[in-house]
């Protein structure tokens, strides 16, 4: 797979002229992490987080309420046969607060993909309206939209990591993209790898690492940057029950520390056993929205 097709999340965008843009931004970003961690190499291996005054955490919030609202949106793919049922999203309406903790479940085909591109931006809906913390993601122009992505932390089931670079690279590119200083990005790696475990693995390569690890990694790069949201995509499709336990613990301990973490999962098992919110869908529609398991219906 091509380095630019690896960073599609970044660079999916809806015209010629902000890929451009996309593209320069990403080569600049390649070639100061590669600065970065030859920085890094020597200050990682005396650096002492503790003596540092600021926390790895999310970012403080004063005012409560929602942080994703979803208003009466319907999503309808117009590529489909026309005897088919091509909404994939039917007058779909929740809310989730500022640091909450929400599954999203259901079978094949209920929706929940279609849920988290919608999120992301990837795509818009055909009907109703998406609010991320008051901002109506309509009025994202496109430049916008690349911005708006980098402000979530995104995590998928197949990791999407940059296989020619190692952990620190693929953790401190997140900070480049957006220009954090080269000396502030190795102290903000070093918080994240102590935090996933990895701190004597940040010179390895992704094929040099587990699926645990490579899936801690993305995790590592998806908070590094402090995001108000973490949206994990089958985050654990792709682990062992170990491993598996290991990410959904990590993710706990996120959104304990403020973090409001979204997790689409088929996994019943860790549903029944966190006892979180849960909304499922089916079908396009949601069926039910409670705190518990797993529904059985």
């Amino acid at each position: 797979m091509s380095e630019e097709n690896k960073l599609s999340t970044d660079l999916n965008v809806e015209d010629v002229d902000t890929l451009a843009v996309a593209e320069q931004e990403t080569e600049a970003a390649v070639r100061a992490a590669e600065a970065t961690e030859e920085e890094g190499e020597d200050f990682l291996a005396g650096y002492d987080e503790s003596n540092d005054e600021e926390e790895t955490a999310a970012p403080q919030v004063a005012d409560e309420g929602p942080v994703i609202v979803f208003d009466h949106v319907t999503k309808e793919y117009t590529d489909g046969p026309e005897d088919v049922d091509n909404q994939a999203l039917k007058d779909v309406s929740f809310s989730i607060n500022r640091g909450e903790f929400v599954f999203i479940v259901g079978p094949s085909g209920s929706g929940k993909s279609t849920l988290i591109r919608l999120l992301m931006r990837e795509i818009s809906p055909t009907t109703g309206s998406i609010y991320i913390a008051g901002t109506d993601l309509a009025n994202l122009r496109n430049r916008q939209v690349c911005k708006y992505r980098r402000s979530i932390g995104i995590v998928f089931q197949d990791f999407r990591l940059l296989e020619d670079r190692t952990v620190f690279e693929n953790i401190a590119f997140a900070q480049k993209v957006i220009g954090v200083p080269s000396r502030k990005i190795t102290k903000n790696v070093s918080k994240m790898l102590s935090m996933v475990r990895l701190r004597n693995k940040y010179r390895s390569y992704p094929n040099k690492l587990s699926g645990g690890e490579q899936q801690r990694v993305a995790l590592a790069r998806a908070l590094v940057n402090k995001p108000l949201i973490l949206l994990a995509d089958e985050p654990t499709g792709n682990l062992d029950p170990t491993n598996t336990a290991d990410i959904m613990e990590l993710l706990e301990d996120i959104n304990l520390r403020g973090t409001t973490v979204v997790v689409v999962t088929h996994n019943r098992e860790i549903v029944d056993s966190m006892q979180k919110r849960v909304i499922t869908l089916r079908e396009g529609v949601i069926i039910d929205d409670k705190k518990g398991g797993y529904d059985r219906g």
